[in-house]
């Protein structure tokens, strides 16, 4: 935590992902065949890497956990606030576990153009509030690449949407009534 804000909820990966493999009795290089991902990734993204959604995805499935949780920890599933909770219960991990070939992933260009116009943004509004480029937002919506965690994460505190909901559809969307409330302002 740095001055008096949070960490974004995808800081912790590199743990959970750790935590995940090791409780399973798997080592990296078995995990990576189950998963379909290099041994040398999975050292790199323990050691502290970014997996793209995708990666994370797969990671989720070989480990028969929702991708949503190994991505972004067990609040996910609500919008990011860079505020503390004073008295946060910890949500319950219960979660239906993922199944290989979901795919989840592969809406989210469609998401982010939905939660980008019902906010009523541009691609360079929203791209200035969420401290990306021009070019990446809109290579995401056009579904050119796939984020990064970390820039997921900013792109719903800019959108004011969870980050589960943005990468793999999963929780509630975004509604009307929240697109009228006041942008965010900028960190």
């Amino acid at each position: 935590m740095t001055r008096g804000r949070k960490n974004p909820l995808w800081k912790d990966f590199s743990a959970r992902l750790r935590w995940l493999r090791e409780n399973a009795g798997l080592n990296p290089h078995s995990l990576g065949l189950l998963a379909g991902i290099g041994d040398t990734v999975i050292a790199h993204l323990e050691g502290g890497g970014r997996p793209k959604i995708s990666t994370v995805e797969k990671l989720a499935a070989a480990l028969s956990v929702p991708a949503c949780y190994l991505a972004f920890g067990e609040r996910g599933e609500r919008p990011f606030s860079y505020r503390i909770p004073r008295s946060e219960q910890p949500l319950p991990i219960g979660a239906p576990s993922a199944k290989p070939g979901d795919d989840l992933h592969l809406g989210f260009a469609a998401r982010l153009t939905q939660a980008r116009e019902l906010r009523g943004l541009s691609l360079r509004e929203l791209s200035r509030c969420a401290g990306l480029s021009v070019t990446a937002v809109s290579n995401y919506e056009r579904s050119i690449n796939l984020p990064l965690v970390d820039a997921v994460e900013q792109l719903t505190v800019a959108l004011r949407v969870s980050p589960c909901w943005l990468a793999y559809g999963t929780g509630a969307a975004p509604n009307r009534d929240e697109s009228e409330a006041e942008p965010p302002a900028e960190a």
